[in-house]
C-alpha cells in the first residue's frame, strides 16, 4: 500500500521491506504546484511522535536521505546495532564517491545493512527514502 512508481522529477526513490507479513512502516509522496510533499513513518511500536509540518528549501544538487528505526536499529548476531554513525558514514561515502541517484543510494544502503546483519532475522520494518533535487 505504498507507492511503487516514482516520477523522474523530482528524483525520488523509496523502499519498504516488512519484517513480518504485514508492515507497520509507511511512506508516501505527491507533487503539487511544482512542490514535493512527502512523509515517512513507523505507525506501530515505539518511537518519537510525529516531528510538526515543516517546509524546507533544498538546494539544487542536494540529496535528502530518510529512514525509519528499522535501519538504525538493525542488529547482527551479536546484538550490535547498525547505528546512526554507520548510516551517516555510508551515505557520506556514497555521495562523495560520485553522483549517486536516489535508487542507487537506497540499493547501496540495503546491501550494506544486509551485509551487516548477515543471517540474523529482520526484527523491524526497513523503510528508506531518498530525494535529490
Amino acid at each position: 500500500m505504498v507507492p511503487t512508481e516514482f516520477p523522474q522529477r523530482p528524483d525520488i526513490y523509496a523502499t519498504m521491506t516488512p519484517a513480518k507479513a504485514v508492515g507497520g512502516d509507511l511512506y508516501d509522496f505527491f507533487v503539487r504546484d511544482d512542490e514535493l510533499v512527502f512523509c515517512i513513518g513507523d505507525v506501530s511500536g515505539k518511537g518519537v511522535p510525529a516531528y510538526q509540518v515543516q517546509t524546507v528549501e533544498v538546494e539544487p544538487g542536494a540529496t535528502i536521505f530518510l529512514y525509519t528505526d528499522g535501519l538504525s536499529e538493525a542488529m547482527d548476531a551479536d546484538y550490535n546495532m547498525f547505528g546512526e554513525e554507520r548510516i551517516i558514514n555510508e551515505v557520506d561515502r556514497a555521495i562523495q564517491t560520485a553522483y549517486i541517484s536516489p535508487k542507487a543510494l537506497i540499493d547501496r544502503m540495503t546491501q550494506t545493512v544486509h551485509t551487516f546483519v548477515g543471517n540474523t532475522e529482520q526484527s523491524d520494518d526497513l523503510t528508506m527514502m531518498a530525494i535529490q533535487r
